[in-house]
């Protein structure tokens, strides 16, 4: 089958073809990228296109855009064509409206709204402290919820600032990555200096609540510089850490133990050793699951990747998980947590089915590259934190 779409502009012709289920385009199409000055598109993707584009040509170019959206239908997601549907023009409107709601999706995919959630060990300390008696006076109320959510909505924006950093700093490597290359950095959604500019005003962003609350209560200076270490940790991963092999897994994973200082610190609450210790390992766990999925199916992408061994991967995803169930359980019979509830240790057996099945993923070829994905689709995972969280009431509530 073929279907051709015809854009003439003065005695120029711009044809985009479509053979079999994949559109090929010769010279241009248009699509989300650089705007001018009137607020149209310009410019998409690798190929260039005349910035003069004129308005009275819309309808053919609209005619155009949808005769590739039809094609698109049988495309691949992989496929960097499939980023047509992003067009605020394709759908044969093309107001302003349209237009301001591509561009806001398409900011939300470059900051990895999705892995905020990642920032949820903030509020282990704020969690684990609830049951505690001895700092029951800590979180009583709103208040302490409050600031520790808050807290981590400020690592939120600062580790997007760090996301928008990276896809600068690994532009031209994530072009080679069958699923990085569709990030709007790479793929030019974005401008590489728009992304630099929207890093600084989200460091500013991120940075601006623990200053504030060290004004207000200068006993939390830790909280502010717990976040100003991680994000030294995180230039100096983005600038030479990343390319070390096991290294770079563990600055990730330290990212997170600095994460759960801080929700500490921000209200004032004791977090066991062994908490951090669990943290820790699990992260690299979680670290090493990916590394050995993109060894797999994009071992190009990063230069690191090269000097890993598979072996040696899954043996560290093996210590690194059953370690952190052991610290978790020396964590429910050591700690003051433990005393109190003795019947505590019982909610390991859960964290270690989480981590066996999360093991069975990353062997098995499940797409471990995106862990916030999988914690938030697989049903026996979930089973599994449901039924930790479920056994953690349990004992708590009967064993006051």
């Amino acid at each position: 089958m073929e279907a051709r779409g015809t854009l003439r502009r003065r005695n120029a012709r711009v044809s985009v073809l479509c053979l079999g289920p994949r559109p090929f385009p010769p010279l241009a199409f248009l699509g989300v990228g650089d705007r001018r000055k009137d607020g149209r598109v310009a410019r998409t993707f690798p190929f260039p296109f005349p910035r003069s584009l004129g308005a009275r040509r819309r309808p053919q170019l609209v005619e155009v855009l949808d005769v590739l959206r039809d094609r698109n239908a049988s495309v691949g997601r992989d496929a960097p064509h499939a980023l047509l549907g992003t067009c605020p023009l394709a759908d044969g409107r093309g107001g302003a409206p349209d237009r301001m709601k591509a561009r806001v999706l398409v900011w939300l995919r470059a900051l990895r709204v999705e892995q905020w959630t990642k920032n949820g060990v903030v509020m282990m300390a704020w969690f684990f402290s609830v049951a505690d008696a001895s700092q029951k006076d800590i979180v009583r109320g709103w208040r302490s919820f409050l600031l520790a959510f808050f807290m981590a909505g400020a690592f939120s924006l600062v580790s997007s600032a760090f996301y928008l950093l990276n896809d600068v700093s690994d532009y031209e490597t994530d072009r080679l990555h069958p699923v990085k290359r569709l990030r709007p950095v790479a793929a030019r959604q974005i401008s590489r200096i728009a992304a630099i500019r929207a890093a600084l005003v989200l460091f500013a962003a991120g940075f601006s609540y623990p200053a504030l609350i060290v004004m207000l209560i200068p006993s939390r200076t830790l909280a502010f510089g717990t976040m100003l270490a991680y994000t030294v940790m995180q230039c100096l991963y983005t600038g030479v850490l990343k390319r070390v092999p096991y290294v770079d897994v563990a600055t990730l994973a330290l990212g997170f133990v600095l994460r759960a200082v801080a929700g500490a610190a921000i209200i004032a609450a004791y977090v066991s050793p062994w908490l951090l210790v669990c943290t820790f390992t699990l992260s690299m766990f979680l670290a090493f699951c990916k590394r050995r999925n993109e060894l797999e199916v994009a071992r190009e992408s990063r230069a690191v990747l090269k000097r890993y061994h598979p072996k040696a991967l899954n043996l560290c995803i093996a210590v690194a998980g059953l370690s952190s169930v052991g610290e978790y359980l020396a964590y429910t019979l050591r700690s003051q947590m433990g005393h109190r509830f003795p019947l505590l240790w019982t909610t390991s057996v859960f964290v270690l089915l989480g981590v066996l099945r999360y093991m069975h993923l990353a062997w098995g070829g499940g797409d471990v590259g995106r862990p916030e994905r999988v914690l938030l689709t697989d049903r026996k995972l979930w089973l599994a934190l449901l039924g930790y969280a479920l056994s953690a009431v349990a004992v708590v509530w009967f064993g006051r």
